[in-house]
């Protein structure tokens, strides 16, 4: 199992909230962020990180245009580092 750090963007915080997932692989990450969005109004983005490498930036933007941001690296800068 691996950790990924994930860095959530909240509309009731000032800062990020700090969430590890653990999981076999980044596309559970992924999945796991996807939900994390879909199930709270407040969260508006969810970026990972494993280590140093930035895995993914989900946008809640992403999922309203009727896509789940899977596949590909959105083009908003990292805020988590």
């Amino acid at each position: 199992m691996d950790a990924v750090t994930c860095f959530i963007t909240d509309d009731r915080h000032s800062v990020q909230t700090l969430a590890l997932l653990v999981g076999p692989d980044a596309a559970y990450a992924r999945a796991l962020a996807l939900d994390d969005l879909k199930a709270n109004v407040h969260h508006h983005a969810v970026e990972a990180w494993a280590g140093e490498e930035r895995l993914f930036v989900i946008p809640r933007d992403d999922l309203e245009r009727g896509g789940d941001a899977h596949g590909r690296e959105s083009d908003i800068p990292a805020i988590g580092r």
